[in-house]
């Protein structure tokens, strides 16, 4: 049975799965990415417009950091599975 394991102790996520469940979570994980990152652009462009407030503002960078980690977590399981 193939593992991966991911610690990174700055962002404080670990995961140990199978090569099947990589498979069952890579769709759903690319999906809530692809929403995350497509809100982050949402009030990305009210910031450029120069309309924003703090609360848009700070959901702006909220919807951004969950994108980054997405991706990130994607790229990870995405490599092990085509090792």
């Amino acid at each position: 049975m193939a593992e991966i394991e991911y610690s990174h102790l700055l962002e404080g996520y670990t995961i140990c799965i199978t090569k099947d469940e990589a498979r069952l979570i890579e769709p759903i994980i690319r999906a809530r990415e692809k929403r995350e990152q497509a809100m982050a652009d949402k009030y990305q462009d009210i910031i450029d417009s120069g309309d924003a407030t703090d609360r848009q503002t700070t959901l702006q960078e909220k919807h951004d950091e969950k994108a980054r980690a997405l991706r990130a977590l994607n790229n990870i399981i995405y490599s092990f599975l085509h090792i």
